[in-house]
């Protein structure tokens, strides 16, 4: 999905390239990456459906992508930065730094929160689009 992104990114810069732009005479450059909120899960895959838990167990972290032509360009740069990621201690910074914040008084949280997100081009949701259907309460 994020290369699918990357590519898709890249088509509507083209599009818009020639667009006046106020800060440049000839227009807008296509950039050579975007940088991305992300959800990032730190719940254990489950087996079965009774191991399942629900949770909201992620942390939001920044992730640079590559704006590529080519889907395979872009799908290599991503698994490379995915892999790193993966073995990674950065979701477990981010997730502990933000439990710190929200023990501080109201302004500091909100101070870093407002200068995290302004450097974001595009935050994706945690919302999850499940291929097991649930049962809670009767109600599927």
């Amino acid at each position: 999905m994020t290369s699918i992104l990357s590519v898709t990114l890249y088509q509507y810069f083209v599009k818009h390239q020639d667009d006046p732009n106020p800060k440049q005479k000839n227009g807008w450059k296509i950039p050579k990456s975007v940088n991305l909120g992300m959800p990032f899960s730190l719940r254990q895959p489950a087996e079965t459906l009774a191991d399942m838990k629900l949770n909201n167990d992620f942390a939001a972290i920044p992730v640079n992508i590559g704006v590529h032509e080519h889907f395979s360009d872009a799908i290599e740069g991503i698994k490379k930065s995915f892999k790193k990621l993966r073995t990674s201690m950065m979701p477990y910074g981010v997730l502990n730094m933000f439990y710190i914040t929200i023990s501080f008084p109201f302004i500091l949280p909100k101070f870093a929160v407002d200068f995290l997100s302004d450097k974001y081009t595009l935050i994706f949701s945690n919302l999850n689009a499940s291929r097991i259907k649930y049962s809670f309460n009767g109600k599927k």
